[in-house]
Order: structure tokens, then sequence, then C-alpha cells
């Protein structure tokens, strides 16, 4: 996206992907993002109690360990939980979304537009900034990052009026629309969440098809594990299930289960949480679990050990001490963090 302010003290970033209206030139952040060493990942860390869902804010970087395939490594950068967060709500809205919805065409567009626009207020205390982007065959940004929530509520009417024009759901584009940066449906330029600066995070309500993207699910995929922007996914693919299956074949039924799991890959795979619907009423408490989740989210900076550049997949673990005992807590905790990590055959094309 375009930049962001600095003149709020929290400083943390989540990503909400729909249409472009006017593009935002923002000063330097607090907290710049520079160009990663070599072997340098950021890693965003999510920490929340297991009985309460509530997060744990005021953890510092001694309280973290970083593991790679089981080998200790220094945290060279760290960003708290209090730091300025960014998100992006990135909402499907293509025609193929409704013609796999019997029925009224723009019921459920319609609901998941109100249900968002009467939670902003919740994302909006867990995140600094939002955005909001829509996608079918291209992104569309509509709200660039804003701290209020009328130019969202003006944003969401907006889409629940428009034309459905293109059948294309390209999820993977628009992913990598937001992590690398891009052009979107209106021919302005923007730049990938990871240079913000701050804590990132995108919000995808999708149903987990992908119908023509350019861009390759490994592409997409590895470019999560490095980007230090965790994907929290509401999935819409169960709020249809019901509806679908009278109407379809059984090996168009497969096709659910594999969108369900491309979504929970998502979010698995960046650090995320994952939701999915089975009515449109719970969109609501989905929306305040991601916002516990945005208040919880740290970033940690890790400088690869040798053994850690060799090329292949290697597995990543966080150990997390809240009490300051000496001794990690992850048993009581619910932790959300990319797991593995895949490197390149250059560690020096780490990005």
């Amino acid at each position: 996206m375009a930049g962001m302010n600095s003149h709020r003290l929290r400083c943390a970033a989540t990503v909400v992907l729909v249409a472009v209206l006017t593009p935002t030139t923002f000063p330097s952040p607090r907290n710049p993002a520079r160009p990663p060493l070599p072997a340098t990942i950021r890693i965003p860390v999510t920490v929340l109690d297991k009985e309460t869902g509530a997060p744990y804010s005021q953890l510092n970087r001694e309280r973290f360990q970083v593991l790679e395939d089981g080998v200790g490594q220094p945290i060279t950068g760290f960003i708290p939980a209090e730091e300025r967060t960014s998100a992006v709500i990135l909402l499907e809205a293509s025609r193929r979304l409704y013609w796999i919805y019997p029925g009224d065409a723009r019921a459920l567009l319609e609901t998941l537009t109100a249900s968002l626009a009467s939670s902003l207020g919740v994302l909006l205390d867990a995140a600094d900034y939002l955005a909001l982007v829509s996608f079918d065959a291209r992104p569309h940004v509509w709200v660039d990052f804003t701290s209020t929530g009328r130019p969202l509520q003006h944003a969401l009417a907006s889409l629940q009026e428009q034309a459905l024009p293109r059948p294309s759901s390209n999820l993977y584009d628009a992913l990598l629309f937001l992590l690398s940066g891009g052009t979107d449906d209106q021919g302005t330029e923007y730049r990938g969440m990871p240079e913000i600066g701050g804590k990132t995070a995108i919000i995808l309500m999708a149903t987990g098809w992908d119908t023509a993207s350019r861009a390759s699910a490994k592409v997409v995929w590895h470019r999560l594990e490095r980007a230090g922007v965790p994907v929290h996914v509401i999935g819409l693919t169960e709020l249809i299930y019901e509806r679908l299956e009278p109407f379809v074949s059984s090996s168009a039924l497969l096709g659910v289960a594999r969108a369900v799991r491309t979504l929970r890959a998502l979010a698995e795979r960046s650090g995320g949480r994952f939701v999915e619907l089975t009515a449109e009423g719970q969109l609501s408490s989905a929306l305040h679990l991601i916002a516990n989740a945005l208040s919880g989210q740290y970033v940690l900076e890790v400088t690869l050990t040798p053994s850690g550049r060799r090329p292949g997949k290697h597995t990543i673990d966080v150990l997390v001490d809240v009490d300051g005992d000496g001794h990690p807590d992850n048993a009581r905790l619910t932790l959300s963090h990319p797991r593995t990590l895949h490197m390149p055959k250059s560690s020096a094309s780490v990005k």
C-alpha cells in the first residue's frame, strides 16, 4: 500500500485488500522497514491465552526464543505488540462467489458488508490503520489506510451497490499484490506491505477458489513464509456448502474441501488465524477473534545461522516465556506463527 501516518503511539500493521479510491502518500513511519540482510526473515507471532483467548501484549524480546530445525537462532530485530498495526481487509467480490450461492445474488455480499460495517470499531481498536480491498480478476483498492471508520463505511456501502462484472476469482494474484506491490485495476501503483514498517496483517474473506491467477500457489506460499505478514482468514466456503450440495455433483463438492484446505493453509503458513463461517451471523464474533490476534501480534526478525541457510525446507519453532521464570509456557498458550521455511538455492535471494 502507499504508506502510513506516524502520529499515533501504537505501531502495528494489518492490511485489508479492496479497491483503491485515492492513492495516499504517507510520512516515513517511526520504525521504517529496511531491506533484509541475507538470510534474514521476519516471523509474526501471535500470543494468546489458551483458556480465555486474551492477548499477551506486554512481552519483551527476552521472552521469545526461535528454533530452526531445533537449533536456536539469534533474534536481531523485535517489534512489540504495542507498535503500530496496519491491516488490510481483502474481500472476494467476484460474480463466481454468487454463482455458487443460490438465491438472491446479492444476499451474501450485503450480509458480509453490513457485518463488517458494524464491526469496524472492534478492528480499529486493535489496528491503528485499516485499508479495504476487493478482488475478482484484479484487486480493487476502495480505501487506502485510514484511522477512522467513515471512509470505510462509505466504501462498504458502495461495494454493496456495484455490479459484479467478472466471474474470475484470482486469489493468489490479489495476495501477491498486497505482499509485493503492483498495479490495481485502476492503474495505481502500490508498494508491498512488508515495506510499510511496524506490524502488518491481512484479513482475508474468501471462498478459497482460485480460477486463473498468474501467480502460482508455490510463489505465494514461499513469499508468505518470509514476509512477516500474517493472513487471518475468514472462510466463506462452509457458509455456502449446504446451499451448494443439492445443486452440484459429488466431484464438485470435492472442490469445496480443497478450497477449505487452501484457506487453512494460507493462515497456518503465514502465522494467521483461521475461522470458518457456518452462518452469516457469525462474522461479528470471527472479527472479535481476529482483533484479539492483532492485539497479541509481535514480529521477530531472525538472521539464520549457516545451517539455517541450506536450501530446502526448514522447521520453525517459537518458545514463549510469559511469566519470566525462564521456562517456556507454550502449553498454556495459543501461538500462531509460520511453522516452515523454504530456503532457495541462494540465501541472498531471501526477501
